[in-house]
């Protein structure tokens, strides 16, 4: 256990399966999974990685119902923490985060009475520099004061939608950190740009506290008489106390999902925070971005003359400006484009006019309702192992790089009905089949049968990437 902070649980919350990023992040793979160029780490690696930095204890991550094999296998396929210090708690159905945050402070008090709760969502970026270690700091000694610790960072720029916290006085003995008078939800940015004058700060989402505290002010907000409070909050303690009573990590079957679906579907922030005397706010310089929308982009690329940016492509704009282009593998031109952003990936495209990016929620239901099979899946897919991605499918093939950690080792799996041509693009190691082994490296090639029982080992210093195309037959 972390001898800087006894008894810390980070928490990390992975519970939306909306395709908020869509094209780049669907129900399969939320954006939580999605590596954002020039990241080398998905958003929830990140997460997992600058938290574990911090203790010697569990990582937990609560998971939303249906992804705990893909999360699981996401995180160790990215190598940035081993199983053993990986729990995955699995919700029954989504319910907010109100109960997400429950369930996870009920589960590690379970395991530890003096339990302290890191809670931050993964989809976030920041980076992990002196403020980051001096907010952790702070936040650790207002919660051994029995507050609630949320971390507020000053506004770097106006009109931007963000949750807002409007900070009071300081508390005493504690520098930098102010009890928190109002949470401030806006939609607009004639609302958002007033915010900075009124004393407020972002609210990053992160917060740490005891876990007995967190539980306690569910209580505490059911007896307010408040026509606004969230009377039925007390309800989702009762519940998740039953839950973790079980027994048990997971809770992704039909009696819990038929117990949690009468709960409130409410934020912890509405549930909890916004009538709580006990919440503190970390004022911290911390540079942070939430990536919540496609709007976002705009924070990752280098901006030019024309107020264009381009992320991880070349860009060639001709008569273009405040236009954002988001691409991986294609060169991009545009010509006379105005207030534009496009995203490509392998299997989708999308362009779309900026102001109208906040109708997204109205795109991706059309592409629901008509069983658009990109607005599910994605070409991209994590494993324990390493990754496989789709480079191109029809209905007689596909074509597939996949790229296996080193010393990392792909099990034994079925070709099924596919004839499988490999060929080895870099790094060596073993192809294993039903018994025989034989070693592979650059340039090798083979061909497996259908049925043929396949596995591989990277056994180099470097992954073993290969290239397969799978024939049907």
């Amino acid at each position: 256990m972390s001898q800087a902070y006894p008894h810390l649980y980070p928490v990390i919350i992975c519970d939306d399966m909306s395709p908020t990023l869509w094209p780049l992040s669907r129900t399969t793979m939320p954006r939580e999974l999605v590596t954002l160029a020039p990241d080398t780490q998905s958003l929830l690696s990140f997460a997992v990685a600058q938290t574990a930095a911090l203790v010697s204890t569990k990582i937990h991550v609560v998971c939303a119902p249906g992804l705990a094999q893909t999360v699981r296998d996401h995180l160790l396929g990215q190598m940035v923490i081993s199983e053993d210090r990986l729990k995955i708690l699995t919700l029954p159905v989504q319910r907010g985060t109100a109960f997400s945050v429950a369930l996870a402070a009920a589960y590690i008090k379970q395991q530890d009475s003096n339990a302290v709760m890191l809670a931050l969502r993964a989809g976030m970026r920041f980076v992990p520099d002196e403020r980051w270690d001096a907010a952790i700091k702070r936040a650790y000694r207002s919660a051994m004061e029995d507050y609630i610790a949320v971390i507020g960072v000053k506004p770097t720029r106006t009109g931007s939608d963000h949750s807002y916290i409007r900070i009071g006085s300081q508390i005493p003995g504690i520098l930098g950190v102010h009890k928190a008078q109002q949470f401030v939800e806006t939609s607009g940015s004639a609302t958002a740009t007033r915010m900075p004058g009124l004393n407020c700060l972002w609210n990053t989402g992160i917060f740490m506290a005891r876990s007995q505290v967190i539980l306690g002010e569910y209580y505490r907000a059911s007896e307010q008489t408040k026509p606004s409070a969230p009377a039925r909050a007390s309800r989702i303690v009762d519940t998740v106390s039953f839950l973790i009573s079980l027994g048990g990590d997971s809770w992704d079957n039909d009696d819990a999902r038929q117990v949690v679906a009468s709960l409130p579907n409410v934020s912890f922030e509405h549930a909890v925070l916004e009538g709580s005397e006990k919440v503190a706010v970390v004022d911290s310089s911390l540079e942070w971005q939430d990536i919540s929308s496609l709007v976002e982009l705009d924070e990752l690329g280098v901006e030019d003359a024309d107020k264009n940016r381009s992320i991880a492509t070349r860009f060639v704009p001709i008569s273009t400006s405040d236009t954002t282009v988001y691409a991986k593998e294609k060169m991009v031109a545009t010509l006379g484009l105005r207030n534009m952003l496009v995203v490509d990936t392998p299997d989708a495209l999308l362009v779309a006019n900026k102001d109208a990016l906040h109708a997204m929620g109205t795109l991706t239901d059309v592409l629901r309702e008509l069983h658009v099979s990109e607005y599910e899946r994605t070409t991209c897919s994590w494993y324990a192992w390493g990754s496989s991605v789709i480079l191109e499918r029809d209905d007689t093939y596909d074509v597939c790089r996949v790229s296996i950690g080193s010393q990392a080792s792909m099990p034994l799996e079925s070709c099924g009905r596919a004839r499988e041509t490999w060929t080895v693009l870099s790094g060596h190691g073993i192809l294993n089949t039903e018994g025989k082994s034989q070693p592979i490296k650059f340039g090798s090639s083979f061909i497996l049968e259908p049925k043929t029982l396949r596995g591989f080992k990277a056994s180099g210093t470097e992954p073993l990437v290969m290239l397969v195309v799978a024939s049907r037959l």
